[in-house]
């Protein structure tokens, strides 16, 4: 390989390093917002069933009415937890890809690499602590609404 294909070749590796790392920042920003997105729904779906139930109650809705619109956001909150739980999970592989990239790039350049990361080092992360923490308010609202349900007679 000649010096110009060299160095053209380095330039494209620096770049294409620098554009990993962008990846790697958006990755994290993006884990900000599902989780942004996910407290927000959570908070709308709860107001709503606090309404139905004190509606049920209250005698300004049938029971039937009640259930429907509970079954609706019980099927609300499972697609929002779905999709956050498989949207961090997404994130995380394409971070590994990336970190995986990152280190052919650091062998490529410097001869040596920081070591890949580890099982073990799942709990440094705090996507780990994100998806533990949806997993977490999805059986707390099934209980919820397992306790609920019975209430309103459905």
């Amino acid at each position: 390989m000649g010096a110009k294909a060299a160095a053209e070749n380095e330039t494209f590796l620096i770049e294409r390093y620098k554009y990993i790392l962008d990846q790697k920042k958006q990755l994290n920003a993006t884990s900000f917002k599902v989780v942004s997105i996910y407290q927000a729904g959570l908070a709308l779906i709860l107001g709503g069933c606090y309404k139905v139930v004190v509606a049920e109650q209250a005698g300004d809705i049938a029971e039937a009415a009640a259930a429907w619109f509970l079954s609706g956001l019980l099927l609300a909150f499972g697609i929002l937890t779905s999709f956050s739980v498989m949207m961090i999970c997404s994130g995380i592989a394409a971070w590994f890809a990336y970190r995986k990239d990152e280190a052919s790039i650091e062998l490529q350049m410097l001869g040596v690499s920081r070591p890949l990361p580890r099982l073990r080092d799942v709990f440094r992360w705090y996507e780990t602590y994100i998806l533990f923490a949806v997993i977490l308010i999805a059986v707390v609202f099934g209980l919820y609404l397992h306790s609920v349900f019975p209430v309103l007679g459905i």
